[in-house]
């Protein structure tokens, strides 16, 4: 019975077995940049301007010139609800408008009143106003303030 002999030289182009004994990776890599890494660093450029604006951006809103947040809130009667809220800014010297509102069980908005905060030294500020209402009130909210220039 005869065999056939197989090879046990390497087939893959580039290794060779000659001369020294020892098996090299031929020169037949691309010397160019792939473009596949090109996307890769064009990406990674634009996901660094996306982050940094979006920091800046985040920063600038993080902190207002002007913050209002609700502290507390009483329903008083049918007619009248009292609300507590307080006023943080940072150009305490210029007045400021701050609108109010008092909503019904339905969203609706049954009181509206606009407070004119005067020039102060104190950059914060907590204030109590009383909210005439239609109905009876179920919340109470600080809507925004604005310069009273504005």
């Amino acid at each position: 019975m005869n065999r056939q002999r197989t090879t046990i030289e390497p087939t893959v182009p580039g290794l060779t077995i000659e001369g020294s004994g020892v098996a090299a990776i031929g020169n037949n890599l691309p010397m160019a940049i792939p473009k596949e890494r090109i996307k890769t660093i064009i990406l990674a450029l634009l996901f660094i301007v996306f982050a940094g604006a979006v920091s800046i951006a985040g920063l600038r809103f993080a902190n207002p010139e002007i913050r209002s947040d609700l502290v507390a809130f009483t329903i008083d009667s049918d007619v009248q609800t009292t609300i507590r809220f307080s006023v943080t800014r940072k150009s305490p010297d210029k007045p400021i408008t701050c609108r109010v509102i008092a909503r019904d069980i339905t969203t609706a908005i049954v009181g509206d009143r606009f407070v004119e905060i005067a020039a102060t030294s104190a950059g914060s500020i907590e204030l109590k106003e009383v909210i005439p209402t239609r109905s009876r009130a179920v919340t109470a909210a600080v809507v925004r303030c604005l310069p009273k220039d504005r």
